[in-house]
């Protein structure tokens, strides 16, 4: 399921992995409840998508989030991913 947002706020947090801390970017969106912990692959796919490298430019920004397939410690997992323009939805062409 692909859930369309819009980023409300990006701020830098300290969060507690139990590891230790770590800063990380904090992404609340515009009338939802759950905020994301950005990660390096998510963080990577905004900075695509709205095609602004800094993220200070991209509060008001609109993307789509969805589920994937993915690892973490090294088992399989699903994790919540920006989801990447096909193709077809930028260039308006049909996929065949």
């Amino acid at each position: 399921m692909a859930v369309p947002v819009e980023i409300e706020s990006l701020v830098e947090e300290v969060i507690d992995f139990g590891s230790g801390d770590e800063k990380k970017w904090i992404m609340s969106f515009a009338g939802k409840d759950k905020k994301l912990i950005l990660n390096i692959t998510n963080g990577e796919r905004i900075a695509a998508v709205l095609d602004k490298p800094d993220n200070k430019d991209w509060v008001g920004g609109k993307i789509v989030l969805c589920v994937e397939p993915t690892e973490y410690m090294g088992k399989p997992t699903v994790g919540i991913r920006v989801q990447l323009p096909t193709k077809a939805t930028t260039e308006g062409d049909i996929p065949f």
